[in-house]
């Protein structure tokens, strides 16, 4: 199931606070492809920090952290987050950041880095629906139960939990369709360009009446009879002018809570994981007055254009999708939470960029009077100004995306600093970089033999384009692999993303293997990349991800030689396994 429709009556709720940073494309004519920063960083690419020096974990350049990790480490106090962040912008020095835990959490090793995580199970003051009938109160860390006597327990957007008298219901649908104003890549790959209307799908829907909520639902993913887009629901009284409806991009978990949402960007800094609000589109819904008479209210198409805010739906729907894609392949894996940053002219100094759980983790304000907040373990910063339009793009978009998958799901390489499309980097900065790309266009294609290998962006001004099933790129050929060198050797990160989606394309494809999704995301958590054991390079690397595809018997010795053959990647079938 997509969604939770147990929303209608359990809401939002708090998320485990943890972060992190990563970052996306940076601005370079040679360039540059976007990433993440573990540990602090703002960076036009690359995921995950490097350690002091930029040289990451296994790096060998001086320790201009003093020790500090890019993973970080806990105050002794267990107040505080202190991670080495390294820029993915060329010319910037690495950095030491502090990240203060905020209250009612402590620093912890968690997921492979530090994070500020709850001391209880959740935060003072907090409200949420345990279920219809029993309100939950937030009192020294801990969940305390308050029946709804003769009432049912309703949360929604900005106003936490409580018990209201519900009415039995008035009989009533509201009903209608949500599209967004898209643009997408022209013809030439040399910008972007506006393409019609597409249906905005899994948004969540909340209807008031004077203030009152009286009705909530989803739009629809299509299928059973509906279109992308559609949407109808139940009210518990009938709608008059003073009635408005409004489309949340929110994604909740089982109990209510928010697993991702967009909140509006309220600085350029990457490392400010906060808003006090959430995006969302409003209508009225009884306009003219006559159209709120019978049972049936067809609100008919409603449309929300680029001037209000339709990058925050396309963002929405890309990242809603892969949250639901890698689930399905890896459902006993419960994933970081993710808010996500985004709002029009808004510049990141990161250019785009996930921000892990070592950042201290995002938290988005709903009721400043009693200083309520979502928090989240994450945060994604989507650049949105004229230059860099990354909203617009699905490569951007869903490579970021890549990036808090790899942290949610399997285990970082900690390797940061600026990377180019056009030249090699260090072997787990090409490997984090490669996997984002890789994911990234996965997520676009239809499926693997109906795929998508050209990755587009644009940057600062600047468009250019990766051709995966070619190795090529929009100013000439990609740099390969040194077939006489070690397995070791700086790699272009292009290089690792065509030999993951050689394996996995059945077509448009340097050497296709058609093993489609399950095997090339099987091996994400296992002990092979999440563990101790490491070969080659002295953090993980497109090295161990082989050796783990060979180990758990996901792909061949001879399918792999096909995908490292056209590419020349010295790969030696000498995987260790335990």
């Amino acid at each position: 199931m997509r969604s939770n429709i147990g929303l209608l009556l359990v809401g939002l709720g708090i998320a485990a606070a943890t972060s992190g940073c990563t970052v996306t494309e940076a601005d370079s004519k040679t360039g540059t492809t976007g990433g993440t920063t573990t540990g602090s960083g703002v960076g036009g690419q690359g995921q995950g920090g490097g350690a002091a020096g930029g040289q990451g974990q296994g790096g060998a350049a001086a320790d201009a952290c003093n020790g500090v990790p890019v993973m970080g480490a806990c105050s002794a106090d267990k107040t505080k987050i202190q991670s080495c962040f390294v820029s993915e912008e060329a010319g910037q020095a690495p950095k030491i950041v502090d990240t203060v835990c905020d209250k009612g959490t402590a620093c912890e090793m968690w997921k492979g880095s530090a994070a500020c995580r709850p001391t209880g199970a959740c935060f003072a003051g907090d409200t949420q629906c345990k279920d219809v009938d029993n309100l939950q109160i937030c009192s020294g860390g801990a969940w305390v139960d308050s029946p709804c006597t003769g009432a049912k327990c309703v949360q929604s957007p900005g106003k936490g939990a409580a018990c209201t008298q519900q009415d039995q219901g008035a009989g009533v649908t509201i009903r209608g369709h949500l599209d967004y104003e898209v643009k997408k890549p022209n013809a030439g790959l040399t910008d972007f360009e506006t393409t019609g209307n597409e249906g905005a799908v899994d948004m969540f829907i909340t209807a008031f009446e004077d203030g009152e909520l009286i009705g909530m639902g989803l739009t629809s993913v299509g299928g059973n009879g509906t279109n992308p887009g559609d949407f109808s629901f139940e009210v518990t009284k009938q709608p008059t002018a003073k009635s408005y409806i409004y489309f949340w991009p929110m994604l909740f978990d089982q109990t209510g809570n928010p697993r991702m949402a967009i909140a509006k960007a309220k600085s350029d800094a990457a490392d400010y994981q906060q808003s006090d609000e959430y995006w969302s589109f409003g209508f009225e819904t009884c306009a003219p007055a006559d159209k709120c008479a019978g049972n049936d209210i067809d609100l008919g198409a409603l449309l929300v254009d680029e001037a209000s805010g339709a990058g925050a739906i396309h963002i929405f729907q890309w990242i809603d999708y892969g949250i639901f894609r890698v689930e399905s392949l890896l459902p006993a894996i419960q994933p970081l939470t993710v808010g996500v940053f985004w709002n029009p002219d808004n510049q990141f100094d990161c250019g785009s960029c996930f921000a892990p759980p070592q950042m201290g983790g995002a938290s988005v304000v709903f009721d400043a009077a009693n200083q309520l907040a979502d928090h989240y373990d994450s945060s994604l910063n989507i650049s949105g100004s004229v230059k860099s339009p990354h909203h617009w793009s699905r490569t951007t978009i869903n490579h970021e995306f890549g990036h808090w998958q790899m942290q949610s799901y399997s285990r970082s390489p900690g390797e940061g600093g600026a990377h180019y499309v056009d030249a090699p980097s260090r072997p787990g900065l090409a490997y984090s970089e490669g996997w984002a790309t890789f994911v990234g266009q996965t997520n676009i294609s239809t499926d693997n033999v109906n795929n998508e290998p050209i990755a587009f962006r644009k940057s600062q001004g600047t468009t250019f384009w990766v051709d995966l099933s070619t190795m090529k790129w929009s100013e000439g050929d990609i740099q390969l692999a040194d077939p006489n060198g070690p397995l070791d050797q700086e790699i272009n990160e292009n290089i690792v993303s065509a030999m993951m989606w050689s394996l996995w394309a059945g077509g448009n494809a340097q050497a296709p293997q058609n093993l489609g999704d399950a095997p090339l995301f099987a091996v994400l958590p296992g002990s092979r990349l999440t563990g101790d054991l490491n070969r080659g390079y002295m953090t993980v690397d497109v090295v161990d991800y082989l050796d783990a595809l060979k180990c758990e018997q996901q792909a061949t010795a001879e399918q792999i030689a096909a995908v490292v053959a056209p590419v020349q990647f010295p790969y030696d079938n000498q995987e260790i396994c335990q």
